[in-house]
């Protein structure tokens, strides 16, 4: 089954919007706006979650420089102390957009 079939057309041509042809293929011009239709509407439709890859090493290495979570990046922080069994999770949450 064809995962963008589910997808209506309004979404779609918000997605356009943030492409453009170059080349016969597609390149982001619009990154915000394609970040925020993902996270509007990625969990109903899976297939604008496949749109964006996080790079977990780079923002492993952001972390590991910083001490911060990248801009809307929530980072899962389990350590656990030598010879207990607890597991301690930090959720470091990295700055939001106000807008």
């Amino acid at each position: 089954m064809n995962t963008w079939s589910n997808v209506p057309p309004e979404i779609v041509e918000r997605l356009m919007a943030c492409l453009e042809e170059v080349d016969g293929d597609y390149e982001v011009k619009d990154f915000k706006a394609l970040l925020d239709l993902v996270i509007e509407h990625g969990t109903a439709f899976p297939a604008l979650r496949e749109l964006v890859k996080l790079n977990e090493d780079a923002v492993r290495k952001h972390y590991e420089e910083t001490g911060q979570a990248p801009p809307g990046v929530k980072i899962v922080k389990k350590t656990t102390a030598e010879g207990s069994n607890v597991v301690r999770l930090d959720v470091i949450h990295g700055p939001r957009s106000t807008k």
